[in-house]
């Protein structure tokens, strides 16, 4: 084995979630504008806010840096909310799946 491959595995620990071939944040940001658009009946209009949306995430992400959103929302978001209640996972927690 070349010493080049001998340490494949290690390089992709930090590779963020995918789906197919989007990150999994970026498939969230589009997919909630969307999802809305069908509930309310606007597909077009959900098609364009999710679209609206993917750019300001990639702009901000290209901005303020990946883990900008992720502190705003920790920081900013009201913790009392019934949705919130298991609380908030550790600092060493990188990715938080249930």
């Amino acid at each position: 084995m070349s010493r080049i491959n001998s340490h494949v595995i290690l390089s992709h620990i930090d590779a963020p979630a995918r789906i197919l071939i989007w990150p999994a944040n970026q498939v969230l940001v589009c997919a909630m504008p969307f999802a809305l658009g069908m509930i309310t009946e606007h597909v077009f209009g959900g098609v364009v806010l999710s679209v609206v949306t993917a750019f300001l995430f990639k702009l901000i992400q290209k901005r303020f840096g990946k883990g900008k959103i992720r502190s705003m929302l920790y920081w900013y978001l009201p913790t009392s909310l019934k949705l919130v209640k298991r609380g908030v996972p550790p600092s060493y927690v990188r990715f938080w799946i249930r």
